[in-house]
């Protein structure tokens, strides 16, 4: 078995731009602007929503056939290679 770390060969994506490699833990919120008029005030720290998203691979290795298991936070999908 091979071991992998689990915070390595993340990316992330902000409103739908290309994704980009990062390193976990990653704040999606500090490439954003502050400001007073954001919906949610004090509660969100003055930041304005945005679709953030976050993705990694795992390579597996199943009975002879090879997969991609991809998990994020809106959904679990497996994908024969």
């Amino acid at each position: 078995m091979k071991r992998t770390l689990f915070t390595d060969g993340w990316e992330f994506s902000r409103n739908d731009e290309p994704f980009a490699p990062v390193v976990v833990p990653h704040d999606a919120m500090l490439g954003n602007e502050r400001s007073a008029e954001a919906v949610g005030g004090a509660a969100s720290g003055y930041f304005h929503g945005a679709r953030y998203r976050y993705r990694k691979a795992f390579p597996l290795t199943l009975n002879r056939h090879n997969a991609c298991f991809c998990w994020n936070s809106a959904a679990c999908t497996a994908t024969p290679t």
